[in-house]
C-alpha cells in the first residue's frame, strides 16, 4: 500500500507542477503578445521585460492557476489510471478506488496552506509592484497603526484608503514642519482628489502653528475646495499606493477594525479579508470535485466527456464565487457569510458525489 501511495502521491504533483508550469507558460506568452509595444519602449531591456511579465501573470493570475492545476492534475492523473485499467486491477486486488485517493486529497489540502502562502506573499508582493508601475511611484507607503504614512522633504503624510482607479484619497492628513521637525501646519481633509499633479482637498481644516511664538494661538481655517501647491503634490503616485486591497491579511484585518472605529464603511473590505481567507481551501475543493469525474473514465473510456463535465462544475463554482462577492458588497454580515457558503456548499456537492463513486 506504501508503494501505491508513492505512486499516486508522486503521479499527482508531477502533473501538478507540469500543468501549473504549462498553464503560467501560456498566458506569459499571451500577456506578452498582448503588451508587445509596452515591452519594446522599456529602457530596462529583456530583463525588465521579464520582471514585467512576471509581475503580471503572479498578480492576475497565480491565485487562480494554482486551483486551475489541482483540479486537473487530479483529473489525469486518476483518468489515465483508469484509461489504462490500473483502477481496474487495485479493484480486483480487493483495493478500493477511496484509498487510493487519500493520498491526493492529503496533498490537495498540503497544497491549500501553500496557495495561503503563496497568495500572501507571492502574489501580494506583484500587486504591489503592478500598481507601482501603473501609478510610476518610485516609493513605497507604510502601513502603520491602521493607517498609511508616508514622508518626503518636509511633509509626512497620512492616509485612510485610496482608490487608484478613481484617483481619490479619503481621510488624507498633511504635516509640515521646518528643518528643525518642529510642526508648520497641519492639514486634515474627508477627500482628495489627484488632478493634474496637484491635490485638490475638500472639506479641509488647516491649523498653522508658529514654532517661533510659542505662546501664540494656532491659526485655523475650513475651506470646501484647497488646492494644494505642486511641491506638496510631488508624491501623489506614491500616495495612491495606500490602498487596503493589498494589505496582508493580519494588516488588513487591523484596517477594518480601525476604519470601522471611525464609523466608516467595511462592507468591501470584509468580504475581501472573508474572499482571500477562504480561497486558497479551492485547492482542496477542486481536487474533490476532480475525482468523480476522473473515476468515470473507467466506464466511459473516454477522457473528453468527463472533463467537459468538470469544466462546467469550475464555471457554475467561480459563478457562485464572484456572485456572492458582488452580494457581499452592500451588507457586512452577507460579506462575511458568502465566501464560506459557498465553499461548503460545493464541498457538500463533492463530498456526496465522492461518497457515490462505485467501490
Amino acid at each position: 500500500m506504501r508503494i501505491l501511495s508513492r505512486y499516486v502521491l508522486v503521479r499527482f504533483l508531477s502533473w501538478f507542477g507540469l500543468v501549473l508550469v504549462v498553464l503560467a507558460a501560456g498566458l506569459t506568452i499571451a500577456e506578452m503578445l498582448l503588451h508587445l509595444d509596452d515591452l519594446a519602449d522599456d529602457a530596462a531591456g529583456l530583463g525588465g521585460a521579464m520582471r514585467f511579465l512576471g509581475v503580471r501573470v503572479c498578480a492576475y493570475y497565480l491565485p487562480i492557476l494554482i486551483p486551475i492545476a489541482s483540479f486537473m492534475a487530479t483529473y489525469l492523473s486518476l483518468g489515465l489510471s483508469a484509461r489504462w485499467l490500473e483502477i481496474t486491477a487495485t479493484k480486483a486486488g480487493g483495493i478500493s478506488p477511496f484509498r487510493v485517493t487519500v493520498p491526493i486529497l492529503l496533498a490537495a489540502a498540503a497544497l491549500s496552506g501553500v496557495a495561503f502562502l503563496v497568495n500572501e506573499t507571492v502574489v501580494l508582493q506583484a500587486e504591489r509592484a503592478w500598481r507601482q508601475h501603473l501609478s510610476g511611484a518610485e516609493d513605497d507607503i507604510e502601513f502603520r497603526r491602521g493607517s498609511f504614512w508616508y514622508a518626503t522633504g518636509n511633509l509626512i503624510y497620512n492616509v485612510g484608503d485610496a482608490d487608484p482607479e478613481r484617483q481619490i484619497l479619503h481621510d488624507l492628513r498633511i504635516f509640515e514642519k521646518d528643518d528643525n521637525g518642529r510642526l508648520l501646519r497641519r492639514i486634515h481633509a474627508g477627500l482628495a482628489r489627484v488632478s493634474d499633479g496637484d491635490l485638490e482637498l475638500y472639506d479641509a481644516t488647516e491649523i498653522r502653528f508658529h514654532p517661533d511664538d510659542p505662546r501664540s494661538v494656532p491659526e485655523k481655517t475650513w475651506s470646501s475646495q484647497l488646492l494644494l501647491d505642486t511641491n506638496a503634490a510631488g508624491s501623489n503616485p506614491t500616495l495612491l499606493e495606500a490602498d487596503a486591497t493589498t494589505l496582508a491579511l493580519p494588516s488588513l484585518h487591523e484596517f477594518i477594525s480601525q476604519r470601522a472605529a471611525a464609523g466608516g464603511d467595511v462592507s468591501r473590505f470584509v468580504s475581501l479579508f472573508h474572499s482571500r481567507l477562504s480561497d486558497p481551501f479551492a485547492v482542496f475543493l477542486l481536487a474533490l470535485l476532480a475525482i468523480p469525474f476522473a473515476l468515470k473514465v473507467e466506464q466511459t473510456r473516454s477522457l473528453a466527456v468527463p472533463a467537459l463535465q468538470g469544466v462546467g462544475v469550475l464555471l457554475i463554482y467561480w459563478s457562485f464565487r464572484s456572485g456572492g462577492a458582488l452580494l457581499g458588497i452592500s451588507d457586512p454580515g452577507t460579506a462575511v457569510a458568502m465566501p464560506w457558503l459557498v465553499l461548503l456548499a460545493f464541498l457538500g456537492v463533492g463530498a456526496w458525489r465522492y461518497a457515490r463513486v462505485p467501490a
